[in-house]
């Protein structure tokens, strides 16, 4: 078994809401850039001929932020212990559809639950849900 890293988007989330837990993995965003063009000179009969050429091929670099990208758990753990919020993955064994995730607590949401039910389809796996309701809950602090 192993734990599960959040992804970009819920690192981008975190660190905007202040997420400065040491981890032992991080997100760089890429930056893709076209490379432009090349110019050869080219000898021909003693005559130089510059020839401009475009090149489709791009270019990747990495920017100097940083998303730290801790496991779901430990960014579960950072909710509860810094913002009182509570996110909880359900299976709905009556009906076998999938996962859903609840949200409890918060400093400015006493006793308020969002259930995934109201707007989104059930997941498949467990994880995709706990994933879902660790974006919708920093988006709420």
């Amino acid at each position: 078994m192993k734990e599960k890293i959040i992804l970009l988007h819920t690192a981008k989330l975190a660190k905007y809401k202040g997420f400065k837990e040491k981890t032992r993995f991080s997100y760089k965003q890429p930056i893709v850039t076209p490379r432009g063009t090349s110019e050869k000179i080219y000898r021909e009969y003693r005559i130089e001929k510059t020839h401009t050429q475009y090149c489709s091929i791009t270019e990747v670099s990495f920017s100097n932020v940083e998303y730290r990208a801790p496991t779901q758990s430990l960014l579960q753990c950072w909710l509860r212990e810094k913002h009182n919020i509570n996110v909880l993955v359900d299976y709905d064994i009556f009906a076998k559809i999938g996962y859903t995730y609840k949200i409890c607590g918060g400093e400015y949401m006493k006793e308020i639950e969002i259930i995934s039910n109201d707007t989104i389809p059930p997941f498949l796996k467990y994880e995709e849900a706990l994933e879902a309701g660790l974006q919708k809950a920093i988006e709420l602090i």
